[in-house]
């Protein structure tokens, strides 16, 4: 039987999401969620989610002793780097997982059962290639992994002794983890049923509006998602409105997007069972909630001030994306 550790060092204040992710998390039950923080987390936690309390400093000193070379872990976000070492970092809290993975919690999960089925991580060593989730089989091998050299070059070496970022836990320049698996020969499923959401500003355009696979939708249909009891659906609606089709996914992951939380979200005091997700906030009543305020004067208006920053984002930076 499968036992899957899903690992979050997380330094600073929590993010809008984090209640919310929390809640998720209660519903996957099938998954233990390991936290390693330096914030005040709720006084009870649900039982599959375990949370170590430890300072920035303290979690450096815990990855520095692993090398003998001075790490330049100098920033929380930096960690992004360091997490395909995380089966090694972590391997004290690993024992008796047959699988580990990592992830954001900028995101809003689904039903993980239903997509990292055991079949799945039966057949595969590695599932999903994202920095947002990506999880690995408990193996010497896959452990090690990010320590095989790439095209002769120990890639890691350079980006744990580099300050900036460079997404090793992806691609990074073509030498990231996922370069060094595909070389390796892992065996890996990279169609994650993921919703991947836009940033409002790419590919030197604005896309305000959701986008899922970075496909524009014609002005009368909207793309909405909504949790329900531990799943997550992306819907198109028709004029605002209507519902045209329903997709489940794994999660969303809401990457540099703003999106306003009902302020009893946002402190963790109440998370409802149903909540939808329209382009710039939460939204807890019904469908016609949220035909109502895609038609509101208020959507409009931020609709609007978001082309007004894009086009001095553009002008700012003319050569970005």
């Amino acid at each position: 039987m499968n036992r899957i550790a899903l690992l979050y060092p997380y330094f600073g204040p929590l993010p809008p999401f984090f209640h919310t992710w929390l809640k998720a998390a209660a519903y996957n039950s099938g998954f233990d969620f390991l936290l390693y923080t330096d914030q005040s987390l709720p006084r009870v936690l649900p039982p599959n989610v375990r949370a170590r309390q430890m300072t920035f400093p303290e979690f450096c000193g815990m990855v520095q002793r692993l090398y003998d070379f001075p790490l330049a872990l100098e920033r929380p976000y930096k960690i992004c780097d360091f997490r395909p070492a995380f089966g090694e970092i972590f391997a004290f809290d690993l024992v008796g997982y047959t699988h580990w993975g990592y992830g954001d919690l900028d995101v809003i999960c689904g039903d993980f059962a239903n997509f990292l089925t055991p079949q799945r991580l039966d057949r595969y060593e590695r599932i999903s290639p994202y920095g947002h989730l990506s999880v690995y089989r408990n193996t010497p091998r896959m452990n090690q992994l990010y320590r095989c050299a790439y095209e002769g070059e120990e890639v890691w070496r350079q980006v744990f002794q580099d300050p900036a970022g460079h997404t090793f836990d992806e691609w990074w320049d073509g030498r990231g983890i996922e370069q060094i698996a595909l070389a390796q020969g892992v065996q890996e499923f990279r169609a994650l049923e993921l919703a991947g959401v836009e940033r409002p500003y790419k590919k030197k355009r604005l896309c305000f509006r959701f986008e899922l696979n970075g496909e524009s939708l014609p002005e009368d249909r909207d793309i909405v998602f909504l949790w329900q009891r531990g799943r997550l659906y992306a819907c198109t609606l028709r004029d605002g409105e209507t519902v045209e089709s329903c997709r489940q996914y794994c999660y969303a992951h809401f990457q540099k997007r703003r999106i306003a939380f009902p302020p009893e979200m946002e402190q963790g005091t109440r998370i409802p069972d149903e909540f939808w997700v329209v382009p710039n906030r939460i939204l807890c009543g019904g469908l016609a909630q949220v035909a109502e305020y895609l038609h509101s004067e208020e959507y409009r208006a931020a609709w609007q001030q978001e082309e007004e920053n894009f086009v001095r984002f553009r002008q700012q930076y003319p050569n970005a994306y």
